[in-house]
């Protein structure tokens, strides 16, 4: 409780008892009271809230016997119906938190950083290549040109709700809107 300054829960692995760190990244699956976690070693894991138990748990693995990709950034729709995640192997994986699938697999040639975010129905990613922005759709031909206006690195994205509106922040200390 941040009013009170006082601990509700600590979440621990509900398998061994242990910690499941480092965490990574943290998001909330809106009308499902949930939290998302990315833990290195672990991937992503839907928690039941406010009773701190994990409930699913989302792993990529580098191939199909390999080992666990480790998640780097999330995002999650505003409906929370699905979660996309950049890996250390340079995919971009969406998921359904609710039955646990991977949906959908982007495999990029690029490092993404800092700017992340998915359009509200899944269907559209757009992310931060250096200082230009990448739309990335899922079932398309061909990626569309890239979003250019920015000097330096773009470290932020917001897609609104409409879907159709795009908000960019870089280090050169200005907001695009798209």
């Amino acid at each position: 409780d941040v009013k009170t300054e006082t601990e509700l829960a600590s979440l621990a692995d509900a398998r061994n008892g242990t910690r499941p760190c480092p965490y990574v990244a943290l998001s909330f699956l809106g009308v499902r009271a949930s939290l998302l976690t990315a833990c290195e070693g672990h991937g992503l894991q839907v928690w039941e809230l406010p009773a701190g138990k994990m409930i699913r748990a989302l792993r990529a693995r580098r191939t199909t016997d390999g080992p666990i990709t480790d998640p780097r950034l999330i995002t999650v729709s505003p409906d929370g119906s699905r979660v996309a995640c950049v890996y250390d192997d340079f995919s971009i994986r969406v998921w359904d938190p609710d039955s646990g699938a991977e949906v959908r697999r982007l495999d990029l040639q690029i490092n993404v950083h800092h700017a992340f975010a998915l359009s509200p129905d899944g269907a559209t990613l757009a992310f931060g290549d250096r200082h230009v922005v990448r739309l990335w759709r899922f079932g398309g031909e061909e990626a569309p040109p890239p979003v250019e206006g920015h000097a330096s690195e773009v470290v932020s994205i917001l897609v609104l709700p409409d879907g159709r509106t795009l908000y960019t922040g870089s280090r050169d200390g200005v907001v695009h809107a798209w």
